[in-house]
């Protein structure tokens, strides 16, 4: 059973691309807000941690853009300032090693949204 959801920001919950297109401003990435918010309404938002590489202000922002209305309620950190535990789960499109058993890569929703 999987307990927290940890969401990295950059390519993940926002994208910096569109195609072959790098944008001037991050947007949402669909596939992933949808999971996020589908993961909120069954577990509560206290099981949703947003994090950022480059700081909780950035988590913060990205959280606003991508998931208004539930950014509010969702915690966000630096990345790894939280320790992962056992049955936390993390999406990340470029996860650390250490911790790539519990990673998912954001293109694996495409599969779980189409099963």
């Amino acid at each position: 059973m999987w307990l927290r959801l940890y969401v990295d920001c950059d390519e993940t919950l926002v994208t910096w691309h569109a195609g072959n297109k790098f944008l001037q401003e991050p947007v949402p990435n669909s596939l992933v807000v949808k999971f996020v918010q589908d993961w909120a309404a069954e577990r509560g938002p206290d099981s949703v941690l947003v994090w950022a590489e480059a700081s909780e202000q950035w988590a913060r922002t990205c959280a606003t853009l991508a998931l208004p209305g539930l950014a509010d309620r969702l915690a966000c950190s630096a990345k790894f300032e939280l320790p992962l535990r056992p049955g936390d789960v993390f999406l990340d499109n470029d996860p650390y090693p250490m911790h790539s058993s519990q990673a998912m890569h954001p293109r694996l929703l495409q599969k779980v949204t189409r099963a």
